[in-house]
C-alpha cells in the first residue's frame, strides 16, 4: 500500500496539470498552536515538495476571522481584536480559537466562499532561500536547527507572541 501511495504522490508531483499552472491551492490559518503547527507541516510540504505551485503563485491562505459579533437582526465577523474594539459591538461576541469551532455555515461563509474569503497568496522573493531556511528549520539535523536559534534568539523580542493572538 505505502508504494502505491508514493507512486500516487510522484505521479501528482510531476503532473503537467501542476506545471502548467492548472491546480490551485488554498490553505487554512488556525489560530491556535495545533493549528499553526499544521500550518507549518503544510508549508514545508508545499516548499519541499510542491516548489513550482509557490513559484508560480498558485498557493493561498484563507484568513479565517478571530470574532463573529451577533444580534438578533445581525452578524457580523473581524479578523482583528483591533477591528473589534474600533466597531464597539453590541451583543454576544465569539472568540474563535479555531476552524473547528466555526459551524458550517460560518465557515463557509467566511473561509471557504470564495466570493467573501479573505485570502493571502504565498510567495518569496528568494525561493532558494526559503528552501534553506526550511530545510534548516523542518530538517533532521536538529544542530543546524539549534544553531539557528541561537543565532538569531537576540532578534526576538520580549513582546513577541509567536503562539497567541498576533502570530500568523
Amino acid at each position: 500500500m505505502g508504494k502505491r501511495l508514493l507512486r500516487r504522490y510522484a505521479a501528482l508531483r510531476n503532473s503537467q496539470n501542476i506545471m502548467r499552472g492548472a491546480a490551485q491551492s488554498v490553505m487554512t490559518r488556525c489560530l491556535d498552536p495545533d493549528g499553526q503547527h499544521i500550518n507549518v507541516l503544510l508549508l514545508t510540504l508545499f516548499i519541499k515538495h510542491l516548489p513550482e505551485l509557490i513559484k508560480q503563485g498558485k498557493v493561498y491562505m484563507a484568513i479565517p476571522p478571530l470574532f463573529k459579533a451577533s444580534t438578533p437582526k445581525s452578524t457580523e465577523y473581524f479578523f482583528t481584536p483591533e477591528e473589534l474594539e474600533k466597531a464597539k459591538v453590541k451583543g454576544q461576541v465569539t472568540r474563535f480559537k479555531g476552524i473547528g469551532e466555526m459551524d458550517s455555515d460560518s465557515l463557509w461563509d467566511t473561509t471557504m466562499n470564495p466570493e467573501t474569503r479573505k485570502v493571502i497568496k504565498l510567495t518569496s522573493e528568494n525561493f532558494e532561500e526559503t528552501l534553506g531556511l526550511f530545510q534548516t528549520l523542518m530538517g533532521k539535523s536538529s544542530s543546524a536547527r539549534r544553531n539557528f536559534i541561537v543565532q538569531n534568539s537576540s532578534a526576538i523580542k520580549e513582546e513577541d507572541d509567536f503562539f497567541g493572538e498576533a502570530a500568523i
